[in-house]
C-alpha cells in the first residue's frame, strides 16, 4: 500500500476537497514572519544536530539567519533586524532545552512517504527517540498546558514513530515535541509522549484506511467532507480557507485567482506540517 505523507493524509481527513484545492492554491493574505519563523529556527536547529551527529563545525545562528533573510518580505509592521534578534535568541534558547542528548541517527532525513522528522536519537534511558521542532509565535501561560496536550495525539508524531520504527526495525519509544516560542519570551518546552504499541496500532489502522482511499478513490472532483467547512479548521473560527471557492465560486477555480494565489509546480508529497505549528 502506498503511504501517504503525515500532511497530505490528515489533510484527506479533515477533508478530500481540502486536500485537493490545498496542493494548487493559497488563500491571499498579507505576509507575515510566522511560517518564515518557523523554517529559520527550524534549520538553524537542524544544523545543530548534524554537527553533533558527525562532529564537525556547527555554524545553527549563521544558518537561521541566512533562511530568514531569503524569505524575508518588506512590510509595515517587521523589520529584518528585529527578526534577526528573534532568530538569533529562539535558536540559542532551543540549544539550551532540547532534549537531544544521545546518539544521533537521523537528522532531517526524507523517509519513504517524503516526511522528514527533524532529528532521531537514541536515548540512554528511554530507548529510540523522535524529536521533532515546533516553533509557535506565543504560547500564553494560561494556554500552555492546553497546547502540550494537543501533541498526545498528534497525527505527524505518530506517523514518525510508525515510520522511522519501519525504517530502522525498532520501536520508537517516545516521540519528544520541542516547542520553542517566540512570546511573551523566548521559551523551550519539551513534552514527550510514550508511544505504546495499543497507541500506535490505533494510528496504523486509521492510517491504512485513509491510504487505501487515497489511492482507490476515484470521484472527479473529490468528495466534500461538509461538517469541516465551519469547523475542526486550524484557522480563527474554525473556518476553512476554501469556503468561499468551494461554496461562493461553487467550485470554480478559473474565478479562484480572485482571493486565492496558485502554488508553483512542485512535488507535493514533500508538504511538510511544520509551517503549520508556527
Amino acid at each position: 500500500m502506498k503511504v501517504y505523507s503525515p500532511t497530505r493524509t490528515r489533510n484527506y481527513l479533515r477533508c478530500p476537497v481540502y486536500a485537493d484545492l490545498t496542493q494548487r492554491w493559497e488563500l491571499r493574505v498579507e505576509w507575515g514572519p510566522a511560517r518564515l519563523l518557523g523554517t529559520a529556527v527550524g534549520d538553524g536547529m537542524s544544523e545543530h544536530y548534524l554537527a553533533l551527529k558527525i562532529g564537525g563545525g556547527s555554524r545553527p545562528v549563521e544558518v537561521g539567519l541566512e533562511t530568514l533573510r531569503e524569505g524575508f518580505q518588506e512590510n509595515e509592521t517587521w523589520t529584518l533586524p528585529v527578526l534577526e534578534k528573534l532568530v538569533t535568541k529562539a535558536i540559542a534558547v532551543g540549544i539550551q532545552t532540547t532534549p537531544v542528548r544521545g546518539d544521533i541517527l537521523m537528522v532531517d532525513e526524507e523517509l519513504p512517504s517524503h516526511s522528514r522528522p527533524d532529528v532521531v536519537w537514541r536515548d540512554l534511558v528511554n530507548g529510540l527517540t523522535v524529536t521533532d521542532t515546533k516553533v509557535k509565535m506565543k504560547l500564553d501561560a494560561k494556554w500552555r498546558w492546553k497546547t502540550l496536550e494537543e501533541f498526545e495525539i498528534d497525527w505527524q508524531l505518530l506517523h514518525y514513530a510508525w515510520e522511522v520504527g519501519e525504517v530502522l526495525g525498532e520501536p520508537v519509544q517516545y516521540v519528544s515535541p520541542h516547542i520553542i516560542s517566540l512570546a511573551p519570551t523566548v521559551n523551550g518546552v519539551v513534552h514527550p509522549v510514550k508511544i505504546t504499541p495499543h497507541l500506535l496500532s490505533l494510528w496504523h489502522r486509521q492510517a491504512e484506511n485513509a491510504w487505501w482511499r487515497m489511492e482507490h478513490e476515484i470521484e472527479a472532483p473529490p468528495l466534500p467532507n461538509l461538517t469541516s467547512c465551519l469547523r475542526g479548521n486550524p484557522r480563527p473560527g474554525g473556518r476553512c480557507e476554501f469556503v468561499d471557492l468551494c461554496h461562493t465560486m461553487e467550485g470554480n477555480e478559473d474565478k479562484a485567482a480572485i482571493l486565492y494565489d496558485r502554488k508553483p509546480p512542485r512535488e507535493f508529497e514533500h508538504l511538510s506540517s511544520e509551517g503549520e505549528e508556527t
